[in-house]
């Protein structure tokens, strides 16, 4: 027994038989050394995509077999006389028309095949040869055929060669080498400028999606679970040239995502408000963070442009989502949240200001990864009198190179590289982040550090959730986590003492009473509450002696503490937690 491979149907499995026959040819290899100058000039993305794959596709490019024995298709012009053989080709509806005086109102099978020519060397009766085209001389003729070539060129004119075509690596073979040889054929020329080359979408073990194997996963399944957004910014964020595994996890990172950005604009709608918005020149913001935010803007909107145009689209969308989330929600908000939120309109106009004009310029950007999220932001919250009544109808702002500053992009990359250090620390020793220290020290010789430090020792005592940070050397006689970072090490305190405790303590009180919120429904700076807590002597005296931070960032209008479940009498949602082993009841009224 010899074991060899066999070719089956690709549908059914079914055994085929090859069989030689006679084709109809033309003679591509002529024309190879014309085809591969004429690929050379084309911008090929992923570059190896044209430099490699198709350029050896090319070189052993054989000629084209053009005939087909189907039924379906366009019916080749071709006739031969039954009595001398002599061959004829009709290069127009209308010159077969004046040949055999018949009308067609449909050149397909089976009409076409009904009318005959009169030969012009003998007399005898021409029919035409049954076969049909092969269906990618339809694809490349594409180009031309669809703006009604040859009977309009003014179309042809215009758009000829097309500025972009895209498909997947499976068309090295297929669609991009028909285009191409036809246009070389007929044109002498390559009939598109550039190409992107895109993988396919597979299951989560790099299978092809079939629904005989039961891994397929249909669009509307996706899009009834997480929406025509988080499924665009999931496919879009990933290498387009690169086979994408397709993961319900991957949608969800994805969601919280999205779910961040929306609660960016809920945040700026909410604080913002009725609140006259002063129009403000970004060259005249003084603040460090304010002035590192608007640079930050500038970059990526820079990145986001220089993507797109050489279509890495993934750069471009991952850009966008990691400003908005790493830059305005992560870091900025968090920094700023108190400024914006103040009642004293002195010290939150500029802040107010600043957020606005970074969100309002951002949004048109959004709508190109998320179209459906930026629309509804934009009509609920920033489209005024006089506006496009479509986000999609803005004009994509330009970049500022004067904003962007290296000097504070490089001082808050320091920053960012401490607060890391110390999340580090932290974890080395199971030190909760939300436990707040007395001090950080820095220490390093190296000028930005301290330079860094001086801008923004703020975001970095909040992040760090630090109440002091210096520069310097840490004393001998103090206990100390140490970490470091590329430029220095940091030391922070571990002196924690009950004043500490207790702040540690306000700060998981918070954190539990957001999430009632969240559970709720209610929208920060929006809806009040009231909240009363039960629990042990300490979480009391964390409450009496944060009272106004837990106020404040639970937007409750009382905060009590009760020893008796039975002294609240009405509550919205009541819920019992574990904070460092202690047993806490918490209810939550709605006003």
């Amino acid at each position: 027994t010899v074991v060899h491979k066999y070719p089956v149907c690709w549908r059914c499995d079914t055994p085929l038989i090859i069989r030689a026959t006679k084709q109809w040819f033309i003679r591509i290899s002529d024309i190879r050394e014309k085809l591969l100058s004429e690929s050379d000039k084309v911008e090929w993305v992923p570059r190896w995509g044209g430099e490699r794959r198709f350029r050896d596709w090319l070189l052993g490019v054989e000629d084209w077999i053009i005939s087909r024995q189907r039924y379906w298709g366009i019916p080749m012009p071709i006739w031969i006389c039954e009595k001398c053989g002599k061959v004829e080709v009709m290069g127009s509806s209308k010159e077969l028309e004046d040949r055999s005086g018949v009308k067609l109102n449909d050149l397909h099978r089976p009409w076409v095949d009904e009318v005959s020519i009169k030969c012009d060397s003998c007399g005898g009766t021409m029919r035409r040869i049954p076969d049909i085209m092969d269906v990618w001389y339809d694809s490349g003729i594409s180009f031309f055929a669809s703006l009604g070539y040859p009977y309009k060129t003014d179309s042809l004119s215009e758009m000829f060669p097309v500025d972009f075509i895209t498909e997947g690596h499976d068309q090295v073979r297929g669609w991009f080498f028909s285009l191409l040889r036809m246009g070389v054929l007929l044109f002498g020329r390559a009939p598109y400028r550039s190409v992107l080359m895109h993988g396919f979408m597979l299951d989560e073990k790099g299978r092809e999606m079939h629904k005989r194997l039961g891994n397929y996963v249909p669009p509307q399944e996706i899009v009834k679970r997480f929406g025509r957004d988080c499924f665009r910014a999931f496919v879009l964020t990933k290498v387009p040239w690169q086979d994408l595994r397709f993961s319900w996890r991957g949608m969800e990172e994805v969601w919280r995502k999205l779910n961040i950005i929306w609660n960016v604009y809920v945040f700026a709608t909410t604080y913002i408000g009725d609140k006259e918005i002063k129009e403000i020149d970004p060259r005249d913001v003084r603040d460090p963070i304010n002035k590192w935010l608007i640079s930050r803007l500038n970059i990526m909107m820079k990145n986001f442009r220089e993507a797109m145009e050489g279509y890495n689209l993934h750069i471009a969308s991952n850009e966008i989502i990691n400003f908005l989330v790493e830059d305005v929600s992560h870091l900025y908000l968090r920094v700023s949240r108190k400024k914006i939120r103040s009642k004293d309109e002195a010290t939150s106009s500029e802040w107010i200001s600043v957020l606005y004009y970074v969100l309002r310029n951002v949004i048109p950007y959004l709508s190109i990864v998320t179209p459906f999220l930026a629309e509804k932001i934009y009509l609920d919250a920033f489209m005024m009198d006089g506006d496009p009544e479509s986000v999609n109808f803005l004009t994509l702002p330009e970049p500022d190179s004067y904003m962007i500053d290296e000097e504070l992009e490089s001082l808050m990359d320091i920053v960012r590289r401490i607060i890391s250090s110390s999340g580090q620390a932290r974890s080395s020793v199971g030190l909760k982040k939300r436990q707040p220290l007395r001090r950080m020290i820095i220490s390093s010789e190296n000028p930005a550090v301290k330079k860094a430090v001086e801008n923004f020792s703020e975001v970095i005592m909040i992040e760090a959730n630090l109440r002091e940070v210096e520069l310097g050397d840490p004393p001998k006689d103090e206990k100390w986590i140490e970490g470091s970072f590329n430029g220095g090490k940091i030391y922070l305190s571990l002196e924690i003492g009950e004043e500490e405790i207790l702040e540690g303590l306000s700060r998981e009180l918070i954190r539990r009473i957001q999430l009632m919120r969240k559970e709720l429904g209610l929208t920060l700076g929006v809806e009040r509450i009231e909240v009363y807590i039960q629990g042990d002597e300490e979480i009391r005296k964390a409450v009496d002696s944060f009272y106004d931070d837990i106020a404040w960032n639970s937007d409750a209008d009382l905060i009590k503490v009760v020893n008796d479940p039975e002294e609240v009498s009405e509550f919205s949602l009541g819920k019992e937690w574990e904070i460092d082993g202690k047993k806490v009841v918490i209810w939550v009224k709605k006003i």
